[in-house]
């Protein structure tokens, strides 16, 4: 298991992936982020490592991390174990870093609020990265060509 960084690594993709990413993403002042990311509703189980599991989908996800939207608040900095599904045949096992949470009202019922987290991957394999990868410039693709 690695930590990831994603411009450390060495992998056959990296030049097909690169080219890929310059003609998807236009790198602009208001957007900074690392990684292509793409809007889909992977199945994920998170561990809280307290005995608390809960189960959700992604809003987004990408090579360095996924974007949730849960009814229980987890705090920044927490370290979680995550299974994700529906990436690869089998579930990708990795740890994550919450690195922010925003509170918001539910859209149906404003008394009810929600939390929107971003997490970091952490102690992620090289092939499971590069299956997310894989993952992405295929969902992509496919919208493309629709």
């Amino acid at each position: 298991m690695v930590s990831f960084k994603w411009n450390n690594l060495e992998h056959p993709m990296n030049e097909i992936c690169s080219k890929r990413e310059e003609k998807i993403m236009s790198w602009d002042t208001s957007e900074r982020r690392k990684f292509v990311r793409v809007r889909f509703p992977c199945e994920i189980a998170l561990d809280t490592m307290g005995n608390n599991v809960i189960f959700a989908h992604t809003e987004n996800i990408s090579a360095g991390g996924i974007r949730v939207i849960l009814k229980k608040r987890i705090e920044p900095a927490a370290i979680l174990s995550l299974t994700l599904h529906k990436i690869a045949v089998q579930p990708i096992l990795c740890k994550g870093r919450v690195m922010w949470v925003f509170t918001r009202k539910h859209d149906s019922d404003k008394e009810i609020s929600l939390f929107d987290i971003g997490i970091e991957f952490h102690e992620i394999s090289e092939d499971d990265i590069w299956r997310i990868k894989s993952f992405i410039l295929t969902v992509i693709s496919k919208r493309e060509n629709k």
